[in-house]
């Protein structure tokens, strides 16, 4: 919705997001439901540090974008 009213592709708003996630100045939950955070956690949990995003995403419903998935790792990176 944000990026049709803007004129941006969703990526572009996924990115910035993903940004403000990281610096604090945006709650995942605006972006990232709590039951799509879980599989993307779990997945992300079961995939393991070596996986790239392409597989965590293979594993993960097709409703579930990058875009969510760059913005829960970078709540989990904020949590240190």
């Amino acid at each position: 919705e944000i990026a049709a009213k803007r004129g941006l592709s969703l990526t572009t708003v996924y990115s910035q997001a993903a940004q403000l996630i990281a610096l604090g100045r945006l709650a995942l939950r605006c972006v990232v439901s709590e039951a799509v955070e879980a599989q993307i956690r779990q997945a992300l949990a079961a995939a393991g540090a070596y996986e790239s995003l392409a597989q965590v995403k293979a594993s993960l419903p097709a409703s579930v974008d990058y875009g969510e998935i760059r913005c829960v790792l970078a709540q989990i990176k904020r949590e240190g």
